[in-house]
């Protein structure tokens, strides 16, 4: 593990109401000794992240103390002046001490910690709040600060310590966050050692659904056969059925073509597109209340948390969309938008679901998410003369059209460059997007693209100089809720992927931190002795990223068939661009290689001291080869002496990969035709050995 003896840094918070920076110790010991008198004590019913709370900070006083804590549950247990307890969410002893919590200030993840007496309360605005609670009590008490898979600091051998006297407050920036990346996602410890929430204790899905659900809830192969009118009608010209119907029928088999289904939200009444009799949303209202309310109650019936929970309404991955004589009439009347009477049918089911949760589930807050993404990206608004916009509701449904407390819009600006801000005149066109959707969405949740490119994951981005002005962009926006998509099914991440990774969970639960600062303190604890080699190689790549890209933004370039296009850094597959004997000179790569070589010399000594140490430290900084050989390989092939000299630095590539865990060399695309091993790193190499 990556223990590093460090101070305890407070951490800046965006709601602390305590004057954290000079906290003081009180005159009682924690520790005297290597001896604790204190008790960990949850409440007698509670749910699984109380269990969290408990293992996480037993385990890790216990690590940093050579000490064991006693735990137990709060029967029978009330304050007193003399009592030493740990006392973590709603238990007896908080009932006792008088101490007051406004868990709606808090949400579902901030809390309170404080001091009364002898003992302290970890509170938390649920049950999750409580577990965030907890790390932050071993960060102030003990130096904890977590970056990546066993990497994290903490006080060692600790024989004495004070209780602090804690009175502080954290709401964070971002009210539920999750960062979907594959070494969080594989690791769900590690997911919520850095506040984010695993995506299955947010989200109500449905048997085998994701987030693009809506289309899981209504299984076609339920519903298609008895109530057809539900499912979008789409007859393109030349096509005897839906255009991803059929591709995904036909590479896929039936389950992926239903996956691929849109619904029809108009009402249409009957199995054909063409308008006859009047429109009815109710029906499919209906079927979606219902099977999204028991997948609710299979997923949370003995789940004692406490947690906001989130469903999806959401469309399937496609640009398909129903093209009935109803929803055509729709999309006319709201200027083109394809979205208001989606917006309808989620506002009414959501009602529906938070009723269910008041009555079964002790009020537990629910809300529904909507796409603005492809077909739903353009609400429904009009441009005014003098180029404002206004919210069309004059139209058939009025004011149904906004997104009721129960909904929110999930934005997922895909197009965007997410190398610059959003404030840049280059992404114009979302920020034009977001201020169009706010005038019918109070909450907004957001869906970013700012550490990958899809087609390519080896392929660098430099989303560095926009990461912590854009997560600023997000709040200042009322984002209430934050997918960071990242590689979801990738175990490992090249690229300074685990950086990128812990930025983002830093900055959206503290968007006010020092972006500069985050970077030097994961630098000095990931990479430890080779922490100046690699900071001196990332520093330069980041400068000349940024350099080349404002160079080079709207000039004409060609690609590998000699085709013509403009050179910009935006979309999901906008790297590809840069994979340019210009954008990339060989005498750069060769200037990040000796940092790389530096980075290897300056752990060296471990070989023979510490191999355990050596072996971890070696395997972060080969995997950050990864993507240096890549490019070096990928552009410069003329560069090199022989044949052999260049296969063996191909072949390095793919190896180093797979050793270091790197599973996927690319997005697998399901549509594609393509086996599933023809997107992974070891069918890449089995591809170049064969």
């Amino acid at each position: 593990i990556c223990l590093i003896t460090c101070l305890t840094l407070p951490a800046c918070a965006n709601d602390n109401k305590s004057g954290e920076g000079i906290m003081k110790e009180t005159e009682y010991y924690l520790i005297e000794n290597g001896v604790s008198e204190y008790k960990i004590v949850y409440p007698e019913e509670h749910g699984s992240y109380i269990d969290y709370a408990v293992d996480e900070l037993r385990n890790f006083m216990g690590e940093a103390t050579n000490g064991v804590f006693r735990t137990g549950s709060d029967k029978g247990l009330t304050h007193t002046a003399e009592g030493k307890y740990i006392s973590l969410g709603d238990t007896s002893l908080l009932a006792s001490s008088g101490i007051e919590v406004d868990k709606e200030a808090l949400g579902s993840d901030g809390y309170k910690i404080v001091t009364k007496d002898q003992s302290v309360y970890l509170i938390g605005g649920s049950t999750h709040g409580t577990l965030f609670a907890a790390y932050e009590f071993l960060e102030k008490q003990f130096g904890y600060h977590f970056y990546a898979e066993n990497c994290y600091d903490l006080e060692r051998n600790v024989g004495n310590k004070k209780l602090l006297d804690f009175n502080l407050t954290k709401v964070p920036s971002i009210g539920v966050r999750y960062m979907s990346d594959g070494p969080l996602v594989k690791n769900l410890t590690a997911q919520r050692r850095l506040r984010s929430t695993p995506v299955d204790d947010l989200l109500i899905v449905s048997s085998g659904s994701g987030w693009h659900t809506a289309g899981f809830f209504m299984s076609p192969s339920k519903y298609i056969d008895k109530y057809p009118q539900y499912f979008s009608y789409n007859l393109p010209e030349g096509e005897s059925e839906n255009t991803y119907y059929y591709n995904a029928l036909k590479n896929g088999g039936q389950e992926a073509a239903y996956k691929q289904l849109q619904l029809c939200y108009s009402g249409r009444p009957n199995a054909d597109g063409e308008k006859a009799g009047d429109a009815d949303q109710e029906p499919l209202i209906a079927a979606l209340t219902s099977e999204m309310t028991m997948a609710i109650d299979s997923q949370i019936a003995d789940d004692k948390n406490d947690s906001d929970l989130f469903v999806c309404l959401t469309p399937a991955d496609n640009f398909d969309w129903c093209e009935c004589d109803y929803c055509k009439e729709i999309e006319q009347a709201y200027g083109g938008s394809k979205a208001a009477s989606y917006i309808v049918v989620a506002n009414e089911v959501a009602n529906r679901l938070q009723a269910h949760m008041d009555e079964h589930y002790n009020g537990r807050k629910i809300t529904v998410f909507i796409f603005a993404y492809q077909q739903t990206e353009q609400p429904p608004v009009r441009k005014n003369a003098d180029g404002s916009y206004e919210a069309i509701l004059d139209g058939p449904y009025g004011e149904k059209i906004k997104l009721n407390d129960h909904v929110a819009l999930l934005y997922a600006p895909i197009a965007a460059d997410y190398s610059r801000t959003f404030n840049d005149p280059v992404n114009e066109v979302e920020g034009e997007r977001m201020e169009q959707w706010k005038l019918l969405a109070d909450q907004i949740a957001m869906w970013t693209y700012d550490k990958t490119f899809y087609n390519d994951y080896f392929v660098p981005i430099n989303p560095y100089n926009s990461m912590d002005e854009n997560m600023r962009y997000y709040v200042e926006n009322g984002a209430i809720f934050l997918q960071a998509q990242g590689q979801t099914y990738n175990d490992q991440l090249t690229d300074w992927g685990n950086l990128k990774v812990y930025l983002s969970a830093q900055l959206s639960w503290d968007c006010t931190q020092d972006i500069e600062d985050l970077i030097d303190r994961f630098f000095k604890g990931y990479f430890q002795d080779a922490a100046p080699a690699m900071r001196e190689w990332f520093d330069d790549f980041r400068q000349w990223h940024t350099s080349q890209s404002e160079k080079f933004w709207g000039e004409t370039w060609y690609d590998s068939q000699g085709r013509p296009f403009t050179f910009n850094y935006r979309g999901t597959s906008g790297g590809t661009k840069t994979i340019n004997k210009a954008f990339y000179p060989y005498d750069k790569l060769m200037q990040w290689k000796e940092s790389l070589d530096k980075a290897y010399e300056a752990i060296e000594k471990y070989k023979t001291s510490d191999l355990k140490l050596y072996n971890k430290l070696e395997k972060r900084i080969t995997r950050e080869s990864v993507s240096l050989n890549y490019l070096i390989t990928s552009i410069h092939r003329s560069e090199f002496d022989n044949i052999t000299e260049y296969r063996d630095l191909l072949l390095k590539v793919y190896q180093d990969a797979d050793k270091t865990g790197i599973v996927f060399w690319r997005e697998v695309s399901a549509g594609s035709g393509r086996p599933e091993s023809y997107f992974t790193v070891k069918g890449k190499l089995q591809e170049l050995q064969g």
